[in-house]
């Protein structure tokens, strides 16, 4: 079944505290592509971009906490999120979408970290905005040692649940009078060393250092070190290992290229940690990329549980001939397009983009290679399986937005891979005219060998047979780092480097951004193996009636 990453906190330990958890945790979490291409292009020229997903996104992939830096701008003072001088969407815009998980996800905690420079007016409107969106009674206290001030290391996640206060609210000024914040320097402690000036290696050494001198329990009595100065008590206080490879500004040497540098190094460091082990938050760059899965899940595993934290048994089987949609991590909908005039050259009409709801044009039909038979769709299991009748093998057709009249298309057109765009997906290729860039296949994120049946709410990675029959690696990666490897948030020749040593030819789906209209989101088949590949959940479309 797999490891559920959007509700993993509801299964955990009741009795077990809070300071002797693991939370996964994204660092600089609203530094993301909004959609707005000005914006966009800045924050990635200057490397301001450190995630790949929303809030939403992030969430979902099992982030818990998040680094939130905000600061007011403009003639109203409207606060916005930033990463250094850049920045991104309203304080509103993500307290919104933490608060909508919220609701589908009730025994979720959330630990956000508010960092402003300020003084204490700022600090009001931006408690304001808080109290407004999350709503006052659902404000976490239970972290407060009311006595001292500092963290409660007594507090458990039962005691959390008893309150039902899930929002566990940390800031960055001291002394602002209301119940539920608490300053952070407080509550817990930063593991951050000049780490812009240190390799990998150098960042494990420090943070291996500074994990081995964590005292849990408070001791009242620390106040001088040897040399007789005063020292800063940080006993009994959560810690935040920052495993985050962080560049100084370069316009080649990205976030986004240092976090696939520092990747082996950091996963090697992680998985030596056990439970009991100590580590606490681990704050991650590019939570949802898809490299990233196994570590998420590595730390939240080293909890204990009640019950294992898995996915739900899915119960309703999807068929060939059924009628789908494909769902992101951040809850949009995989969905067709018709922009423009008709032309001749369909490839660069009809493509596949992201939208918010659901709509007629977000349905697909799975069809075999064969076309007709209705029969269980499985995963494929096998990426040896290089042939387009092969196990689990499908292609893709539009329902319920077809071009009508003059513009109309042969039936039952296919979703296909563009190679002379990067591997952008779009629509028109006839039936009989499909082949390897026209067939795609399943594969389980958890357990890429799983062969089983797909169920409505399935987790699903999409692979392409793009030039599969002649395993031409080499051609697919050219054009993905022609195409798509500028559109996403990692560019430079970092990124094809590591994509290049990269063993596995099977290419899988990515979602970046329009090659003519680069505020716009598209889907790509461009990710050599599983390094760039996105995740979506299968749903059956509700009301479509019986196959």
């Amino acid at each position: 079944m797999g490891l559920d990453p959007e509700n993993w906190m509801s299964h955990l330990q009741g009795d077990i505290r809070v300071i002797d958890s693991y939370i996964p945790g994204s660092h600089d979490a609203s530094a993301y592509l909004i959609g707005n291409r000005d914006a966009d292009l800045r924050n990635e020229a200057v490397g301001a971009i450190t995630q790949c997903g929303s809030y939403t996104a992030q969430l979902n992939a099992g982030s818990r906490y998040f680094d939130m830096r905000c600061v007011p701008h403009g003639d109203d003072g409207t606060i916005y999120m930033k990463h250094a001088d850049y920045l991104f969407q309203t304080l509103e815009d993500v307290l919104k979408q933490i608060y909508k998980f919220h609701l589908s996800h009730p025994e979720e905690f959330f630990f956000l970290d508010f960092d402003f420079d300020g003084d204490l007016a700022l600090s009001n409107k931006i408690a304001d905005i808080v109290e407004s969106v999350l709503t006052v009674p659902k404000l976490a206290y239970g972290h407060v040692e009311t006595t001292r001030g500092g963290y409660n290391t007594a507090l458990t996640w039962q005691m959390l649940r008893d309150k039902k206060a899930p929002f566990i609210c940390l800031w960055s000024l001291g002394g602002s009078g209301r119940y539920w914040q608490a300053k952070n320097s407080a509550i817990y402690i930063d593991l951050y060393d000049s780490f812009d000036q240190k390799t990998p290696e150098q960042i494990i050494q420090s943070l291996d250092s500074m994990l081995a001198a964590w005292v849990k329990e408070y001791d009242p009595t620390v106040h001088y070190g040897p040399d007789g100065k005063p020292l800063d008590n940080n006993t009994g206080k959560l810690v935040a290992s920052q495993l985050v490879n962080t560049p100084k500004w370069s316009p080649i040497t990205n976030p986004g290229n240092r976090d696939l540098v520092a990747l082996d190094t950091f996963r090697n460091w992680l998985f030596t940690k056990t439970p009991g082990s100590n580590l606490g938050i681990v704050k991650l760059d590019f939570i949802n990329v898809g490299y990233k899965r196994e570590l998420i899940e590595h730390i939240i595993m080293m909890n204990k549980f009640t019950t294992p934290p898995n996915l739900p048994p899915l119960t309703e089987p999807i068929y060939y001939q059924d009628k789908i949609r494909l769902r992101t991590q951040d809850n949009r909908y995989v969905c067709q397009t018709w922009e423009g005039e008709f032309v001749s050259d369909m490839k660069r009409q009809c493509r596949l983009t992201l939208v918010n709801t659901p709509t007629e044009a977000c349905n697909f039909i799975l069809r075999d290679y064969d076309f007709s038979p209705v029969k269980p769709l499985p995963y494929s299991g096998n990426l040896a399986a290089d042939t387009q009748d092969a196990r689990g093998n499908f292609r893709m057709i539009p329902v319920g937005m077809q071009p009508t009249g003059s513009q109309a298309l042969p039936e039952n057109t296919t979703i296909s891979a563009n190679l002379d765009l990067g591997g952008l997906l779009y629509w028109g290729v006839s039936w009989a005219g499909a082949n390897n860039q026209e067939t795609f296949a399943f594969f389980d994120p958890n357990n890429m060998s799983n062969d089983g049946r797909l169920y409505n709410g399935s987790r699903v990675l999409v692979r392409a047979m793009l030039n599969a029959s002649d395993n031409n690696f080499a051609k697919a990666f050219d054009a993905f780092a022609e195409g798509t490897v500028r559109l996403l948030p990692f560019a430079g020749d970092g990124l094809a480097d590591a994509l290049r040593k990269d063993p596995s030819h099977q290419i899988f789906w990515t979602i970046g951004r329009d090659p003519d209209r680069e505020e716009v989101p598209r889907l790509f088949a461009a990710s050599p193996g599983t390094l760039l590949a996105d995740a979506f959940v299968i749903e059956l479309v509700p009301g479509a009636g019986p196959r």
